[in-house]
């Protein structure tokens, strides 16, 4: 009984994930990270982090790496073909940073309910990649 338990547990996180990334990228239809990269005031990015990279979709960086500096970064590509591949520092788009309001402003379709389920997934994803 306690298994089931878990697994529906497991199956509502996958769903309400699901539908926050729906709503986020809605938020996002018609922007580009060219657009949306000066409203993003931090700077330090770590290894292992998600990207939100346009058209190239989602990405991993691979490295620990500052935004202020124009130099190039490893990131690991989560959708199409390409894999692996080399993205600008100053035009990385850390999936944390359009959880600011400042960055994408609350709407009825991407509001604090939405931002919070992402906000915990990318928490429990990067988990794996912190150095001690």
């Amino acid at each position: 009984m306690e298994d089931q338990h878990h697994m529906e547990e497991a199956w509502v996180r996958l769903i309400r994930r699901g539908e926050a990334l729906r709503a986020l990228e809605a938020s996002l239809d018609g922007h580009s990270p060219a657009g949306i990269r000066e409203r993003i005031s931090r700077d330090q990015v770590s290894r292992g982090e998600l990207l939100w990279q346009g058209t190239s979709g989602y990405c991993v960086v691979q490295e620990d790496c500052r935004r202020s500096q124009a130099n190039n970064v490893p990131v690991l590509r989560l959708q199409g073909t390409e894999g692996e591949g080399l993205f600008r520092t100053d035009f990385i788009i850390p999936m944390q940073t359009l959880l600011d309001i400042d960055v994408l402003p609350i709407t009825e379709c991407f509001g604090i309910a939405a931002r919070d389920t992402i906000h915990k997934m990318l928490n429990e994803i990067s988990e794996n990649y912190k150095t001690t």
